[in-house]
């Protein structure tokens, strides 16, 4: 099986043996998690619920016109975009965490694009002739142009203590960065094909499919060349501490696997070797557990 060939490939690998996951509730379709140190906040359509302390109910906060594409949340509110079906316009909106106080932040907002600091949301507005980066502070205000995008094809941007950083998917396709506060944009990888971009202290990680299969790398904030973490990765996430990623087989019958690696790639660890869903999940971490949904349950397992 393909987990068992990056075990391989890789300098460590071992299986966890850890309690098994846990259903802690049906949903009804595609669903947005998203962990703010203390709970499990999800998005199903339109609606924004939570689960607290593992209760398997839910109590709904939010419900709204249109999907919910993006889902984030922190200390103090929850943030998600939104398409209502009364105009074109895709919002990105904030709710306080009893779901009361919606309110806009941005409009014309690239779905899947939308990012976090301690103080900012940043994302991709697509109103004019070229994308921009843009941000805007989340307690509310006027929110600011950062750089130009450049072809923004699919939403690939992250962010951290001074820059964010994009994919411009105009030719050659390139990684860039640019000082939160605004400046000038530089090439940090060109001619790389990433998705899933994510960033941490030391490094950038993201998922290549320029060729199959599909890889987990890690690249330096300043560029050079890449290091491979694990092949044939399907969803990946990741958190302070670990890279969360899927793989799945293509033997039949097919089996997704869950696996963890730290950010170095020294250690990978294979989590769950058989998910009970081949469809692909929707992942979040925090709290010592490790969450997913496949459209019909929401699951954790412990991380520790």
């Amino acid at each position: 099986m393909r987990i068992v060939l990056a075990c391989l490939l890789l300098s460590a690998c071992s299986q966890v043996s850890r309690a098994d996951p846990e259903d802690i509730g049906d949903v009804d379709g595609q669903t947005l998690l998203a962990f703010n140190g203390t709970t499990l906040f999800g998005a199903t359509g339109g609606a924004v619920w939570r689960i607290q302390n593992g209760s398997p109910s839910r109590d709904t906060l939010f419900t709204g016109a249109g999907a919910i594409s993006d889902f984030l949340a922190d200390s103090a509110g929850l943030y998600f975009t939104q398409a209502p079906l009364t105009d074109e316009h895709t919002r990105l909106r904030r709710v306080a965490l009893d779901g009361a106080g919606a309110a806009d932040v941005g409009i014309n907002v690239q779905r899947a694009s939308v990012r976090q600091d301690s103080e900012y949301l940043y994302w991709f507005d697509k109103s004019g002739a070229v994308p921009a980066i843009m941000r805007a502070k989340k307690s509310g205000g006027t929110a600011a142009k950062i750089a130009d995008a450049g072809l923004t094809t699919t939403p690939e941007m992250a962010v951290d203590d001074t820059h964010v950083y994009w994919v411009d998917f105009t030719a050659p396709v390139t990684i860039k960065r640019v000082e939160k506060a605004g400046g000038t944009p530089a090439n940090v990888k060109v001619n790389t094909v990433a998705t899933a971009l994510n960033v941490d202290a030391a490094s950038l990680h993201y998922v290549s499919k320029a060729t199959a299969p599909a890889r987990l790398l890690s690249l330096g904030k300043d560029g050079g060349e890449p290091t491979e973490i694990a092949p044939d990765v399907d969803r990946f996430h990741a958190d302070a501490s670990y890279l969360y990623f899927t793989t799945l087989t293509t033997a039949m019958p097919q089996r997704q696997s869950l696996s963890r690696a730290t950010p170095s790639g020294k250690l990978v660890e294979i989590l769950v070797r058989d998910m009970k869903t081949t469809t692909p999940v929707q992942l979040a971490s925090g709290g010592g557990f490790v969450f997913w949904s496949d459209g019909k349950n929401v699951v954790k397992l412990p991380s520790q």
